[in-house]
């Protein structure tokens, strides 16, 4: 101000000081106070002795600093009084005021850990937490406000949906499907740009169906290998050795499926999938189906005539197992023709997007129906050919593969569609299904043949005479019962065997003497053995009952030569 006002004067005004008091300066004699006030002194500022800035704010007061102080007690000091009226004046003596906060350049700074309320155990230093002296406290992240009516500044925090953003502080808005609102509630992302799930191999969820699925497809090779080693053993030959490869193949054919079941969905891998399972299953149930039926057949044949029965060569079954096998095939490939594979974005609910192949659970369960319709067919004649004699009894095996199976994907199926929201169970529990079917078949088939091939080699040789297919039943002594009528056992032992009874029989008939006690069996007679036997007479001291001639033909069958060799 001086020197705007005094400028001209200033240099005599130092000069007149060294000498004689100052002067004032004319021109502050006139000047104006509300001038003064504004222009000059409100603008004043300067560093104050304890370091801070000193100035005016517009309305003309210096700065405000205050000190908050908090009447607190002091908790840590035990009390120390010896009557009732010490308390007031020991409790007096301990409280103290303690700085809490600050007020300074209009901002206010409180240490809310250092405020004290009340307190409500003294021994233990609870305190009342502080009151706030607000109406309504700030909405944390995903809540909006909803204002209270007739408050003003009040409001309600209410919670927003999980799918819902925050458009303004009492507004929520949903996300479209497929997205999801950032973590800040400001705005919605994609889904299927951050999240995409899919089976992951390093997951619990496809390690444990692909160690099941490894360990049985070495289990299978390992199988293949012994039946090929010992390919021209009566025990290979008797379990029908081109079937039995082709459900070895099958096998293997659904062990590999779990890795297409895991695997991330592409095209490719959807058609390897709509086509695998089902193929891999009908190829497996037809050849089961097919070996049941050749059974069935052939006893059922044999009771009513001797003649052989059709189709029961092992050409015929392998052709009958390709075309049951086909049906499955031709069908999987007219349902990608109708509907081509693909992917699809799935949602099992609003915060998830699974990447799967575009066909619905149930469309891929009624692509099995065909199997399953082989799966009963086999159970039927597993049932039928339940009795069969002791030498072809793979079919009770065969049997209990069905019973085990049926029991399997009858569990499945429940598990299957109350697993739909959780993918990776869903995608789990199918590939165990299909490791445990062929499991079952892996080891109720195969395993009583490699422990005769491993364990027991002496039993893998052909027994002789049909040994076990005859009927044996002991007479007594001085007693010979005639051949009786041909049965299908006798049937099933084939013309190499008929002749060897044949000589049996003339060797028997023709003998000088009578045994003591003889073992006979139900041998098969050719009409020149039984004329023989009619005109001999029977050796003195034995009986001989009349025998009844044949009603039927005898004629073998050369289909069963080796599985009636060897009881399995």
């Amino acid at each position: 101000m001086w020197l705007d006002n005094c400028g001209s004067e200033t240099l005599s005004s130092w000069i007149s000081r060294a000498t004689k008091p100052p002067q004032p300066c004319m021109a502050l004699k006139h000047i104006d106070g509300d001038e003064f006030y504004k222009t000059y002194l409100l603008n004043v500022s300067f560093t104050n002795m304890v370091g801070n800035l000193f100035r005016f704010d517009a309305q003309g007061d210096g700065p405000a600093i205050y000190t908050i102080l908090n009447y607190q007690p002091d908790l840590h000091s035990p009390f120390k009084h010896s009557s009732v009226n010490d308390i007031e004046t020991d409790r007096s003596s301990r409280n103290d005021y303690k700085e809490v906060g600050r007020w300074h350049d209009g901002l206010l700074e409180i240490d809310e850990d250092m405020l004290f309320w009340r307190v409500d155990d003294v021994e233990n230093g609870t305190m009342t937490p502080t009151p706030l002296s607000v109406c309504s406290l700030p909405c944390h992240v995903g809540f909006n406000k909803q204002l209270i009516k007739d408050e003003m500044c009040c409001w309600a925090c209410a919670k927003c949906e999980p799918w819902e953003y925050l458009a303004n502080e009492t507004t929520c808005v949903e996300c479209q499907l497929g997205w999801w609102p950032t973590p800040d509630r400001t705005t919605c992302y994609n889904l299927a740009e951050k999240e995409l799930k899919h089976m992951i191999w390093a997951s619990w969820y496809s390690v444990v169906p692909s160690i099941l699925s490894v360990i049985g497809i070495i289990c299978t090779v390992m199988v293949i290998i012994i039946y090929i080693r010992h390919n021209e053993t009566p025990i290979v030959k008797a379990s029908g050795r081109e079937l039995s490869y082709i459900l070895l193949g099958a096998i293997i054919i659904c062990y590999l499926m779990t890795f297409i079941l895991l695997a991330k969905p592409t095209a490719i891998i959807c058609a390897f999938k709509r086509t695998g399972v089902g193929f891999g299953f009908s190829v497996l149930y037809s050849a089961m189906l097919v070996k049941t039926n050749r059974i069935y057949r052939i006893f059922s044949q044999a009771r009513m005539s001797a003649q052989r029965p059709r189709f029961i060569s092992p050409l015929s079954q392998v052709v009958i197992t390709v075309m049951l096998a086909s049906v499955q095939l031709f069908a999987s490939l007219i349902w990608l023709l109708i509907a081509p594979p693909g992917t699809r974005d799935h949602y099992p609910d609003r915060s998830q997007v699974v990447l799967t192949c575009n066909v619905a659970d149930h469309l891929f369960l009624v692509s099995l129906s065909y199997d399953a319709l082989l799966i009963v067919l086999c159970t039927v004649y597993a049932v039928k050919t339940r009795k069969v004699p002791e030498n072809f009894n793979e079919a009770k095996f065969i049997g209990f593969t069905m019973y085990t199976t049926c029991i399997i994907w009858l569990s499945f199926v429940p598990i299957y569609f109350g697993t739909g929201t959780d993918f990776q169970i869903q995608t789990t529990t199918l590939c165990i299904s299909i490791s445990m079917s062929a499991n079952v078949a892996l080891v109720c088939i195969f395993s009583p043949k490699l422990w005769i091939i491993v364990i027991e080699p002496e039993k893998n040789v052909r027994k002789q005479c049909g040994e076990s297919m005859m009927t044996k039943r002991s007479t007594p002594a001085g007693t010979l019962d005639e051949a009786s009528p041909p049965t299908q056992y006798s049937a099933l032992l084939g013309d190499q065997r008929r002749r060897t009874s044949q000589r049996l029989s003339q060797a028997d008939s023709s003998a000088p003497t009578a045994r003591g006690s003889l073992t006979n069996s139900t041998f098969v007679s050719s009409p020149q053995m039984q004329q023989n036997n009619e005109t001999t007479p029977a050796p003195t001291g034995v009986q001989k009952r009349k025998r009844q001639p044949p009603t039927e033909n005898t004629t073998g069958y050369e289909s069963l030569e080796e599985e009636s060799l060897t009881s399995v």
